[in-house]
């Protein structure tokens, strides 16, 4: 599978190091009800940096790291306000004094924040999004992302202490993703399998969920003979699972139901199959229209492929859902596959060629691959 620099976002600032922030946010909000959104983050950036300079003149010898974790906390509200040029002077002044910080530096240089702080709305510029590896050599931004990688670098061989262990192994994961795309470093398969273990922490309570779930999926590419293995395939989307990850709960439930790297085993499947959808993952959806059309429940299998047929924004349900848009585009393509099936034959609907052509047609646009193996499987009778 090929990734944009886009396709995997970055592990963000623990929640830990916002306590602070949050509970200030949370207080003005409360007694503030009546004001807009707008007046309330003036009142509030204004509460904040008056804090910060009162801070800063009667604690700065006594207690200097008061005075960082309050300018830290304004830095802060200025990146959740997407004030991304201020943040990052903040950030940059207090970053060798205070690791967040610096993590925080790192997530704007790489993603290219700044870019989006003085010009959002301008359709002409390059970001993320549009960026693959060839594009990456000649971009502007590329001491940037050089610049953003070191800075969670430095952060990602630090000494883990139960303190700092969250934050180190974000970084690790972000360092692991720098490896795994070849953006703000040289690309190294073998570095970004390293970073994603160490980050994943063995798969404890600990580890980074997200590096388990990119473990899984460096192992299970075929064409890297020197990665693939779906033994570790099954085990760190079983890890990763267990601790919550939304789509390694949908990958272990098709691994399950076809066989792969595991016994087949159809109840296991159904469960993770069913639970990951509850949970808005639309892959297993797909999978699901695709469970309940061969074991004849054809009724179940035309309302789950019309509710998920219908998706179309791929990119906000990869944003809420943190799963990845191919998988995505797989789940509706399989699930317009269905429903074309269910109204070719007559099955579970009212039978209409029309509305069936319209929908095969709309799975290959989502995906050719899956279409062409469900359309070969029909012709042979399989399905």
């Amino acid at each position: 599978m090929d990734f944009k620099k886009s396709d995997i976002s970055p592990e963000q600032l623990p929640d830990a190091y916002q306590i602070d922030y949050l509970n200030t946010l949370a207080e003005q909000i409360q007694s503030n009800e009546n004001l807009t959104k707008f007046e309330l983050y003036e009142k509030l950036e204004l509460l904040l940096v008056e804090r910060t300079k009162s801070t800063d003149e009667e604690n700065r010898k006594i207690n200097p790291k008061k005075v960082i974790e309050n300018r830290f906390i304004l830095a802060q509200f200025y990146f959740d306000s997407r004030r991304y040029k201020k943040a990052h002077d903040i950030f940059d002044a207090i970053k060798s004094s205070y690791y967040p910080a610096m993590f925080q530096l790192g997530i704007i240089l790489y993603d290219d924040l700044l870019d989006r702080d003085q010009d959002e709305n301008n359709s002409n510029s390059l970001h993320n999004s549009q960026i693959d590896f060839e594009t990456a050599f000649k971009h502007p931004n590329r001491d940037k992302w050089s610049r953003g990688f070191e800075y969670m670098l430095q952060i990602a061989n630090l000494s883990i202490d139960e303190k700092n262990k969250k934050l180190i192994h974000q970084a690790q994961f972000n360092v692991g993703k720098g490896y795994f795309l070849g953006f703000g470093c040289k690309q190294s398969d073998r570095k970004a399998e390293e970073y994603w273990l160490k980050s994943a922490d063995n798969g404890s309570e600990y580890g980074n969920v997200t590096a388990m779930t990119y473990l899984a999926f460096i192992y299970s590419r075929k064409g890297e003979p020197e990665f693939f293995d779906l033994n570790k395939t099954y085990f760190w989307h079983n890890e990763a699972c267990g601790n919550g990850s939304l789509e390694s709960q949908g990958a272990l439930g098709a691994m399950y139901y076809y066989g792969i790297g595991c016994k087949k085993n159809i109840e296991a499947a159904y469960e993770c199959l069913t639970n990951s959808s509850e949970r808005g993952n639309v892959f297993s959806m797909g999978l699901l229209c695709d469970y309940y059309y061969r074991n004849k429940f054809y009724v179940k299998a035309t309302e789950l492929s019309k509710k998920v047929s219908g998706l179309n924004d791929v990119d906000k349900i990869s944003r809420e859902t943190n799963c990845l848009r191919d998988f995505i585009c797989k789940g509706i393509g399989l699930a317009c596959f269905t429903l074309a099936r269910c109204y070719d034959m007559g099955k579970g609907i009212e039978k209409d060629s029309d509305q069936a052509h319209y929908l095969y047609k709309r799975s290959f646009h989502f995906d050719p691959d899956l279409c062409q193996l469900y359309q070969n499987q029909s012709t042979f009778e399989l399905i």
